[in-house]
């Protein structure tokens, strides 16, 4: 049987395993559409800049990012930029987010969000490496009928949540860690690139990223 997957043999060690998960890191993100991060870093510069609400949200390890994503966008890119980065983590209104499961459905934890709190110009980015999960496209579907732009992070097939979004950033690979961690890599990228761009050029080199 033709292996289709990492890791496809056996390791004799950690270190081992490290340098080849390094490659497929490395080949992991050379394979996302430059084009879309481009176009996505550029959306997010308008929203930003039109004082725009950003939502981000995920499913397990994916919630975690969308968490990181509310440090580095809200704090970091905000003090680089002296904007007002509005951007809010779907996953951080844990008793809410209960309230929504147990009482409407767990289908509905994001959409309930974006029902009730979007409005038209504001932007939903979702993070899921199958594209599929229920919940994400319940709150895909829910933003494209309010007129949001949507970001999808995605991995695996790419799913139905890359045919429904504006930007899809897709990592075309079928292991769970290697999507995560090159979905946190492209908000890295994209956050810092905004915050470059209002970097002086004579400080560049001194600057902290």
């Amino acid at each position: 049987m033709t292996p289709c997957c990492f890791p496809d043999r056996r390791y004799s060690s950690a270190g081992e395993y490290a340098t080849d998960y390094g490659e497929q890191i490395s080949q992991a993100i050379s394979k996302v559409d430059r084009n879309q991060i481009d176009r996505a870093a550029h959306y997010l510069e308008k929203a930003i800049e039109a004082d725009r609400e950003l939502f981000v949200c995920g499913n397990g390890g994916f919630s975690a990012i969308a968490n990181h994503v509310t440090c580095d966008y809200v704090k970091l890119l905000g003090l680089a930029t002296g904007k007002r980065v509005r951007l809010t983590s779907l996953n951080a209104s844990g008793e809410l987010n209960f309230a929504i499961a147990n009482d409407i459905s767990f289908e509905d934890v994001f959409s309930f969000h974006v029902a009730q709190r979007a409005e038209l110009g504001d932007v939903l980015w979702a993070i899921s490496s199958s594209g599929n999960s229920p919940n994400i496209i319940k709150a895909l579907d829910t933003a494209n009928a309010k007129g949001l732009e949507i970001i999808a992070f995605t991995g695996f097939s790419g799913g139905k949540a890359r045919d429904l979004a504006t930007h899809a950033l897709y990592v075309p690979e079928d292991n769970y860690g290697v999507v995560e961690d090159v979905h946190q890599m492209l908000a890295h990228i994209i956050c810092q690139y905004l915050r470059y761009l209002h970097v002086e050029e004579r400080t560049l080199g001194s600057v902290v990223f």
